[in-house]
């Protein structure tokens, strides 16, 4: 598919929200315009608080009651119905998106028969393998399992499920890889771009994490402090970064020849008021005088290729930032603070307690840790690292003592 020679299915023009709130009023999206092709996938980067899910909840009409929109425009070409069919969104919260007294498959199967017309059968049969598309073990068990019952990544994976079930034209991706183990994340990016291959899906895929780019963006919108401060195809937006805040967060990045990170100093301004000059100039090791008074307007990038707001467009210099080292590792020894010797966790059927189980001396119901041993020493960090549903979470809970219902304990 040629992407230059599709229509633009998306317009967002000159976009503004405003959050009056008991101090004031926050200024969290300014003046944003950007199109999206048909087929396209357009990145919107940026650290967290620069607006980019609060622009992305704009196009779905769902954002916070008190919100104000003061001026600009959303069009979604050749549609009347939005949410869903229209423009479904892969929500970063699967954990607060699901409805918790209705099983995960009911919830997907919910959105494929409000946008078809088809029975709760074929419904069913639908949702079983969108859920299986999406890399989720024993479907059949995962559609009559509640969300609770699922891990963290299983419930982003089913979230995934439900939005594209409906078949969307646009789809909203917020940070849909955060919960999800680096295995099962390609996984999911590869899923996405079949389906823009397949269906000629678009989609809007928000970010912070800039080594996810090539692997599924067209283009890159750069957002700090409410603007799009650089616009630029991929390939020669990571190549060619001509605004100090992309170039630094590039130098951000960990690098094949293990060279020291390059942090960028300082945090995103509050946008309370109006800001006077260039939001990123008490960060940038660059700015001058003028940087602080004007606001740079939207300029062309030298390539030709997009837009900078920058007065150093053009300039591949990179930001100074300062570097730092690893922290060196603190001496262990001692007696551990925290120890789990054979702790293992098993699903106990309707009824069972602990000590009901321990009465019957036998393994019971399915098992979810089977067998833990690890020991935490004083001023140590111990990292529990796997794939989605490996038993971390289950082993941390254990530890503290807070499993939930429903679930048997074993071991010390």
């Amino acid at each position: 598919m040629n992407i230059q020679s599709e229509p633009s299915l998306l317009s967002v023009d000159r976009l503004t929200i405003d959050l009056p709130l008991s101090g004031g009023v926050l200024h969290p999206v300014r003046g944003v315009s950007f199109t999206v092709r048909r087929g396209e996938a357009l990145a919107l980067v940026g650290e967290s608080g620069c607006g980019k899910s609060l622009t992305a909840m704009a196009l779905m009409r769902l954002l916070p009651e008190d919100a104000q929109v003061p001026s600009g425009t959303v069009t979604l070409a050749g549609m009347e119905r939005v949410r869903g069919a229209g423009i479904a969104v892969i929500f970063q919260e699967p954990a607060t998106s699901f409805n918790p007294v209705m099983t995960v498959g009911d919830q997907v199967a919910e959105m494929i028969r409000t946008h078809s017309t088809c029975g709760r059968t074929e419904a069913r049969a639908r949702a079983v393998e969108w859920l299986r598309r999406v890399g989720i073990p024993r479907p059949e068990e995962a559609y009559d399992a509640y969300p609770h019952e699922l891990s963290g990544g299983l419930k982003q994976r089913a979230m995934i499920a439900m939005a594209l079930s409906a078949d969307p034209k646009v789809v909203v991706a917020d940070e849909p890889t955060t919960a999800l183990d680096v295995t099962v994340a390609r996984q999911v990016l590869e899923l996405l771009n079949d389906l823009k291959r397949e269906r000629g899906l678009t989609l809007i895929f928000i970010t912070h994490d800039l080594a996810l780019l090539p692997g599924i963006a067209d283009r890159v919108a750069l957002m700090y402090a409410g603007e799009i401060v650089e616009m630029a195809p991929t390939e020669a937006f990571l190549a060619h970064p001509e605004h100090p805040y992309a170039q630094a967060l590039l130098g951000a990045l960990p690098r094949p020849d293990g060279a020291p990170l390059q942090p960028v100093e300082g945090s995103v301004p509050n946008l309370w008021g109006p800001l006077k000059g260039c939001a990123f100039a008490p960060r940038c090791a660059r700015a001058k005088s003028k940087c602080f008074e004007h606001a740079p307007a939207p300029q062309s990038r030298r390539d030709g290729l997009g837009t900078v707001r920058c007065i150093f467009a053009g300039d591949k210099t990179t930001a100074e930032c300062r570097t730092f080292a690893a922290p060196e590792a603190a001496a262990i020894d001692g007696e551990p603070v925290l120890e789990l010797q054979h702790a293992a966790v098993r699903t106990a059927p309707k009824g069972f307690t602990q000590s009901l189980a321990a009465f019957v001396g036998r393994a019971v119901g399915r098992t979810i840790l089977p067998d833990c041993t690890l020991a935490l020493h004083r001023a140590e960090t111990l990292a529990l690292v796997g794939e989605s549903g490996s038993g971390k979470t289950t082993a941390a809970l254990t530890a503290l003592g807070l499993l939930g219902n429903g679930l048997l304990a074993e071991g010390t």
